[in-house]
């Protein structure tokens, strides 16, 4: 969950811990779970999400921040 009154010393914690939570549950999902659809983003797929997921990461690690249109980016 979001917490907005942390400090930018604790977001990496953060970070760690949500990617932990991520990949246990990746792991633990059958084979074949890729391209199952995600109920709460129907045009989404496992895949198309670790995939977003990652990319927000890789983005903000190399400083590719959105412009004035941020939907457009994510």
């Amino acid at each position: 969950m979001s917490r907005p009154d942390l400090a930018p010393e604790e977001y990496a914690g953060e970070y760690a811990a949500s990617r932990a939570r991520i990949r246990s549950i990746v792991e633990a999902a059958p084979d074949g779970s890729a391209g199952v659809v995600i109920p709460a983003c129907p045009d989404w797929t496992v895949t198309a999400l670790c995939a977003h997921l990652a990319g927000i990461a890789r983005d903000l690690v190399e400083r590719n921040n959105p412009g004035r249109d941020a939907q457009a980016w994510v």
